[in-house]
């Protein structure tokens, strides 16, 4: 598995090389995000893992878990 993955990083030209940077980039800023709202490392790590094993339902199990905190803590995100 990890040398079919090196593999479609080595031919940048291809769908499967875009497809797997645009999802690698995704996750990578779901994470900085999560990082950005709770301060935690650890928490950020727990829910790139997440992401990973579950996609998109991650995301939005996250969105729904921290709705009330995002609304009182934008300053906080923004400035960040």
């Amino acid at each position: 598995m990890l040398t079919t993955f090196l593999e479609i990083f080595s031919q940048r030209e291809t769908w499967a090389f875009q497809i797997t940077s645009d999802l690698l980039f995704g996750l990578l800023l779901f994470a900085i995000l999560v990082y950005g709202i709770e301060g935690s490392v650890k928490t950020a790590a727990l829910w790139f893992v997440a992401a990973n094993l579950l996609g998109n339902p991650a995301f939005a199990i996250y969105l729904l878990l921290t709705f009330d905190k995002l609304g009182s803590d934008q300053r906080k995100l923004l400035s960040s």
